[in-house]
Formats: C-alpha cells, sequence, structure tokens
C-alpha cells in the first residue's frame, strides 16, 4: 500500500525569523507499521540575525533537502496512530550574509541524519492528518520544523 501527501509548517533556523516550510512526500508501507518515504522540503526563506561559531551575522538564507526515511507507526485505538521516523537528509543551503566586517554570498550542501515524531488522525481509511516535529542533526543541528499534513493511501 502506497501514500503521498504533503505537510506545510514552521521551521526554526535559529534565526530571528521562522519561516513557512513545505515538503511533498511519498512513501510504500511493507508492513502494517513499518514504511519508507522519500520526501522533498522546502524549508523556506529565512531572515535574521543569528550566531555561528560564537560569532554574529545578518542572513537571508533559502534551504531544502531530499529526505528518505523509515517509518515505524503504532496504533492507538481505532483512528489515531503515533509514529516514529529515522533517516538521512540531503540538503543544500544558499544564501547572503553580512558579519560585521565583511558580507558575500554563501552556499553549501551536506547530508546530516534526521528523526521526526508525530500523530495521525484517520479521517477517513484513505485519507490521514498528521502533526509532526522534524529535527535535522548533524551540520545542520538545531533545525527544527512543526508541520501538519494531510496524505491519502492507495
Amino acid at each position: 500500500e502506497g501514500y503521498v501527501g504533503f505537510n506545510v509548517g514552521k521551521t526554526d533556523w535559529g534565526t530571528s525569523s521562522d519561516p513557512t516550510s513545505f515538503s511533498l512526500i511519498g512513501g510504500y508501507f511493507f508492513a502494517e507499521s513499518f514504511s519508507a518515504e522519500l520526501a522533498y522540503t522546502d524549508f523556506g526563506s529565512a531572515s535574521g540575525f543569528a550566531e555561528l561559531n560564537g560569532e554574529s551575522f545578518f542572513g537571508d538564507l533559502d534551504g531544502s533537502g531530499w529526505r528518505l526515511s523509515a517509518v515505524g507507526r503504532l496504533p492507538v485505538g481505532e483512528s489515531f496512530d503515533l509514529f516514529a521516523k529515522l533517516g538521512v537528509m540531503l540538503w543544500d543551503i544558499d544564501g547572503d550574509v553580512s558579519f560585521a566586517d565583511r558580507s558575500g554570498r554563501v552556499g553549501t550542501d551536506g547530508n546530516d541524519f534526521v528523526f521526526s515524531i508525530g500523530g495521525s488522525y484517520h479521517i477517513t481509511e484513505a485519507v490521514v492528518s498528521t502533526l509532526e516535529y522534524e529535527r535535522v542533526t548533524g551540520d545542520l543541528d538545531g533545525l527544527d520544523t512543526l508541520s501538519l499534513g494531510l496524505f491519502v493511501r492507495f
């Protein structure tokens, strides 16, 4: 059984703004409580002050990434599930930054572990809504997203 859907949420970049983010997601259930997912996420555009290696800067940053995750689900009653995801994200960030004595264009990419926890409500047998917290660890440690989603199972 497969599924497709999307999430819309807020991403905390560690700056003074929390931009709107979205994800497009596809997955396949290998068992009733286990699936694999592939997702594309646009983290939005963050602007504001932040700190990197003890140095404050102002930046306008755009980020996106591809995520491949294993998903485990635990049914809680007839219409609810709890879930956890563990995977890898390939990400890319570009933007303009200004430090106290210099400024310029930056671009970086990498791959990091990502995990999520959340809950699902089955509106119908085929339509599911979700609430999810996601955290990217490693080089992007602290990139947190809280989102709402809607999925269709087929």
